[in-house]
């Protein structure tokens, strides 16, 4: 009996996604992880993803056959598959979905038409220039090119190109092909064959000499050192006496980096303890860690010291850090630790910079991979220690299908390889720190900064009491500025608002001024003029009167960081400035250039968002300001009280971080509020005591785990409708199927922004606990009748945190 491949399939819904049963033909080698062309529907072909081979159909019944093998390897190892079915089970997405964050998407497939010439083909009479430019164009190409290269090479538009009719003529041949997004970038090589060439002239001779001392060389390079143009090299190709051959070339994102290898600092009493704990949790296999440090104590050199001991084993790391802006940071001190043997993975890099970086992971050619929340996934072997740094940053949560949060796939990796998770913050989240207060996680303390370093004096600044020297600056904190100035120290401010103003306000009418497709106040930005959506894009000129009435009294209120940098560069005008939001980090490793600038006190001030809070160590810093905190504290999700103490916690660590003192000021109209005034302190315990207990008593994580069902679609009365059928669905299930799972629903609500890009949204929060018949019931709301609706999308995000 042939065998059965059971195929994940392209381009499916939730709803109907599954693994659809295929026939292996006779001699077709096929195994898990490799990907196929199937049949699928009427007429259609779509690509596929093998999972894995049945004996037989789990449905009785013909079978169509697996159409063709579209690669010679898989794309999943043993590890990745797994990965793949924990990915689909536990986050609600379909099989591709899943497979998107395991490969590349330069490992992606892409359908193309492509064209070659019908050989031995007579041409016919009245062909037009164009025509005849075409074939030419095609004769000397061994392998069929694609319409849109073609286009390219000549100059012309797709449109323009003949192709139909040179078809007709029966000079070309229609190919429909699959070939992945981006290719291999090779160099074309040139080598001695070793066959005995005719009589060679002085220049072929001098080409012969060269390649029989250095063995090979690419065409360019033979060209320039042996001082001949290329037909002379081609000619000895033509002759037999030498031959090309194509060489692959990596195009790795740090090849152009030159970091000297630097000593491993010396440890201190409190991180030989903390290395110590965690070398044996790493001896007992599958532990997870918590490193709770100050800022400033040296977490960083912890990670080396266990790296250095996992390396030592012949086992590889991960570390993982929350931000593009940190990684450069982070690369630096691993590349001086390790060398070449360090990959990178973020978005920020190319299509082609990730799919190189990848390939040379998974050929084992890299100890260390250092990235953001999707280099958990990196297919490194033999992986003993993951490190994820600042593991309570909700960028560790993916908002997009698959709907992962990357410390859990962390501590599942972990487990799995037998190795170490060690999660490590100033600020730990309380989920973390409840575990290790339980005994779940392993707990090693840097209770203190390193060397003779101490941690910054905070102020808090009453500003009901102070009038404001600028915008959003006191007048303390703008004489505080000036002595840094005078000192040659620098500076930063945290602004929690990018762009000038948060909303532009009619006088008259009181009415903001709203994105038409979105629920949102459009914010103005200085750069450009222009009033902007932080949410769709959406960008429109200030109106010059109200829209709702008609007013010209309109007013700008609020600060961001544009509106910041501008006050201070007319309070000091010598000052040199630096501005770090998400309009300024747009281009390609601009986070690493506007750092390294810094870095090299080329600039005072450090004005940004929340990049500049977590991970930067810079000497000369010995100034914080925190603008205006308090709306943070009233966000409208159960975090807001952690992420505004970790925030600032982490900015104000950011001072006196070596030999000059730090002090920071926190610019506040609620001086006595609890978590402003544990900030103040960095009192991390006192704040943990009380946010648990508050999360205890009104049942949240880690007490809880908190679902989201969310609902999106154009039409808000068939959102809502599709809400409400869900949730009467899952109150009949729980009743009479379920009826022992512990589940608290919190009804249907509008989303925090109820619309995005002309798109209403809902959500559905459901307290529960993560089990398998809890998953199994969410499953379920995918594939029952009576949650079926029209032109409204469910999706289900098992990891809630703010999104919706």
């Amino acid at each position: 009996m042939s065998p059965v491949a059971r195929v994940a399939v392209e381009k499916t819904t939730c709803r109907f996604d599954k693994l659809f049963d295929y026939a292996v033909p006779e001699g077709m080698a096929l195994c898990p992880g490799i990907r196929v062309m199937v049949p699928f529907g009427k007429g259609q072909r779509r690509v596929g993803l093998v999972v894995e081979l049945a004996e037989a159909a789990e449905v009785p019944g013909e079978l169509k056959p697996v159409a063709a093998v579209l690669e010679e390897e898989p794309v999943l190892e043993e590890e990745g598959l797994f990965l793949l079915r924990w990915l689909r089970e536990n986050t609600f997405c379909t099989w591709f979905d899943a497979l998107s964050v395991l490969i590349p998407a330069g490992y992606g497939l892409r359908g193309l038409t492509a064209w070659s010439l019908v050989r031995g083909a007579e041409l016919p009479d009245g062909l037009s220039p164009l025509e005849q430019q075409v074939l030419q164009n095609l004769r000397p190409r061994r392998k069929p090119v694609a319409a849109a290269d073609l286009a390219e090479s000549l100059g012309l538009s797709l449109a323009a190109l003949p192709l139909e009719r040179l078809e007709a003529l029966g000079l070309l041949r229609r190919q429909e092909i699959i070939e992945r997004r981006v290719g291999d970038k090779t160099l074309q090589m040139v080598r001695l064959t070793g066959a005995e060439a005719p009589r060679l002239t002085p220049k072929q001779q001098q080409v012969c000499r060269l390649l029989e001392q250095v063995g090979c060389g690419s065409v360019r390079e033979i060209c320039y050192f042996a001082g001949v143009t290329r037909g002379v090299v081609e000619k000895l190709v033509q002759q037999g006496a030498a031959e090309y051959y194509e060489q692959e070339v990596l195009r790795t994102p740090l090849s152009e980096q030159t970091v000297p290898a630097s000593p491993r600092p010396q440890l201190t009493e409190a991180q030989s303890a903390a290395v110590e704990t965690l070398w044996q949790g790493y001896r007992q296999g599958g532990r997870t860690g918590l490193l709770y440090g100050v800022t400033g104590s040296g977490k960083t050199a912890v990670y080396l010291a266990l790296a250095d001991r996992v390396l030592a084993e012949g086992r590889r790391c991960i570390v993982l850090v929350p931000e593009i802006a940190l990684t450069p940071q982070t690369i630096r001190r691993f590349l001086a630790a390790f060398g070449r043997r360090v990959a990178v993975i973020h978005s920020a890099l190319s299509l082609s910079e990730r799919l190189d970086e990848y390939k040379r992971i998974r050929r084992g050619a890299v100890d260390v991979v250092v990235g953001t929340r999707s280099a958990v996934f990196a297919p490194v072997e033999n992986l003993g220690l993951i490190i994820v740094d600042e593991e309570q940053e909700h960028t560790y949560r993916s908002e997009q299908a698959p709907r992962y949060d990357a410390c859990e796939v962390a501590r599942l990796r972990a487990r799995r390889q037998g190795g170490l998770c060690l999660l490590a913050s100033a600020t730990p989240s309380i989920e973390s720190a409840y575990r290790a207060q339980k005994g779940e996680y392993l707990l090693a303390t840097l209770p203190q900064r390193y060397g003779s370093a101490l941690l910054p004096q905070v102020t808090i600044l009453d500003l009901r009491e102070r009038p404001m020297a600028a915008e959003a600056l006191s007048e303390e904190l703008c004489e505080e500025l000036y002595q840094n100035l005078q000192r040659q120290e620098q500076s930063i401010l945290f602004v929690n608002r990018r762009g000038y103003s948060a909303t532009a306000v009619c006088m008259s009418c009181h009415q903001p001024l709203e994105c038409p497709r979105c629920s949102i106040s459009l914010k103005f930005h200085a750069a450009n003029g222009r009033l902007m959506c932080h949410y769709c894009g959406y960008s429109t000129e200030p109106p010059k009167a109200c829209p709702h009435c008609g007013s010209r009294m309109m007013r700008y209120s609020g600060v961001g960081t544009q509106k910041v940098e501008e006050a201070l560069r007319l309070r000091f005008p010598e000052a040199r400035i630096l501005r770090m939001d998400q309009d300024t980090t747009m281009r390609k490793d601009s986070h690493q250039r506007l750092l390294s600038a810094f870095g090299r006190g080329e600039y005072d001030i450090l004005i940004g968002t929340q990049m500049v809070t977590k991970g930067l160590d810079f000497p000369r810093v010995t100034l914080v300001g925190v603008l205006t905190p308090d709306q943070m504290l009233y966000a409208d999700d159960f975090r807001s009280y952690e992420r505004t103490f970790s925030l600032i916690t982490q900015v104000v660590g950011r001072s006196g971080r070596q030999q000059l003192p730090g002090r920071a000021f926190l610019q506040t109209y609620q001086p006595d509020h609890p978590v402003l005034t544990a900030a103040a302190r960095q009192d991390y315990p006192a704040f943990y005591r009380a946010e648990a207990e508050t999360r205890r008593h009104l049942l949240y994580p880690p007490f809880c785990r908190l679902y989201c069902l969310g609902f999106w679609g154009e039409n808000e009365a068939e959102v809502k409708a599709a809400g409400q059928a869900v949730l009467a669905l899952l109150e009949r299930l729980l009743k009479t199927e379920y009826p022992e799972l512990p589940v608290r629903l919190l009804g249907l609500a509008p989303a925090n922004v109820l619309r995005v890009a002309g798109r209403y949204r809902y959500k559905l929060l459901i307290k529960g606990k993560n089990s398998p018949r809890m998953r199994e019931l969410l499953w379920r709301l995918y594939t029952e009748p009576e949650a079926a609706a029209k032109n409204v999308t469910m999706t289900i995000d098992p990891n809630y945190d703010s999104g919706l």
